[in-house]
C-alpha cells in the first residue's frame, strides 16, 4: 500500500501548491512557501526510500529463491526458472488506482518485485534524481548532516542495483560509478563541516568510500583471475 499513500501525498501537495500560486495572499506568505518546500522535499525523500526498499526487497526475493531447495538439481532447468520468474513477478500489493492519482508521474513506478534490468534502471534513475533534488535543497539551506544522509542513501541504491547486473564487467562499472559519486561529494563537503557530529558523518562517508573501493578491488581481482 506504500505507493498509493505516497501518490496521495504527492497529489495533495500539488493541490496545495496550486492553491498557493492562485491566491495572491498565500503566494506572498513566506511561511506557507517554506512549509510547501519542506513537505515536498519530505515526500520526495519517501519516494526515494520506496525505490530503495523495492530494490532491496527484490534482491532479497531473488536470493531467497536461489537458495530455495524446492528447485531440486534434477528438475528441468527451464521449468525451475519459469517457476522462479512467476514467483518473483508477484506484486507486492494489489490496489485499485484512483483516477487522480494516475496523474502523479511518480505513481507509475512499479509496485511489484523486479528482476528485469530495464525496470531496475528506471528505479535507480528515479531514486538518484529524487535524492539529488533533496540534496540540493539541504545544501541550499546549509544543512550538512542531511546532505551526508542523502549521499549514503545514494550509495545504498547503487549497492542494491549492482546485484542485478549479470556481467562482472558491468558490475565493476556500476561500483566505479558509486565510488566516483562518493568521492565527488566528499571533495565538496570536506571543507564544510563545523561540528564534531558533522565530522562523524563525514567519516562515515569516507568509510563508505573505502568499502566501495575494497569491493571494486575484489571484483577486479576476480575478473582478472577468470581471464588467467
Amino acid at each position: 500500500e506504500a505507493k498509493i499513500h505516497l501518490a496521495a501525498a504527492d497529489y495533495m501537495i500539488i493541490m496545495y501548491y496550486i492553491s498557493l500560486i492562485t491566491d495572491p495572499d498565500d503566494a506572498k506568505s513566506e511561511e506557507k512557501i517554506y512549509n510547501y518546500d519542506l513537505i515536498y522535499m519530505f515526500i520526495n525523500q519517501l519516494w526515494a526510500m520506496y525505490g530503495i526498499m523495492l530494490l532491496r526487497s527484490s534482491k532479497e526475493r531473488l536470493l531467497q529463491h536461489e537458495s530455495n531447495k524446492s528447485c531440486e538439481p534434477n528438475n528441468i532447468e527451464s521449468e525451475c526458472h519459469l517457476k522462479l520468474k512467476e514467483e518473483i513477478m508477484k506484486p507486492l500489493t494489489f490496489v485499485d488506482l484512483e483516477k487522480d492519482l494516475k496523474t502523479i508521474i511518480k505513481y507509475h513506478i512499479t509496485d511489484a518485485y523486479v528482476s528485469d534490468l530495464d525496470d531496475i534502471n528506471i528505479i535507480l534513475t528515479n531514486v538518484i534524481k529524487w535524492l539529488n533534488v533533496i540534496y540540493m535543497h539541504f545544501k541550499g539551506i546549509n544543512q550538512f548532516i542531511p546532505q551526508m544522509q542523502i549521499i549514503l542513501c545514494m550509495s545504498k541504491a547503487y549497492k542494491y542495483y549492482v546485484y542485478f547486473e549479470e556481467s562482472k564487467i558491468k558490475q565493476i562499472k556500476v561500483i566505479e560509478q558509486q565510488a566516483e559519486m562518493l568521492e565527488s561529494f566528499i571533495n565538496i563537503l570536506i571543507s564544510e563541516y563545523n561540528t564534531s557530529l558533522e565530522y562523524h558523518y563525514l567519516k562515515k562517508l569516507n568509510f563508505e568510500l573505502a568499502i566501495t573501493y575494497s569491493t571494486l578491488l575484489d571484483m577486479t581481482s576476480e575478473k582478472l583471475d577468470e581471464i588467467e
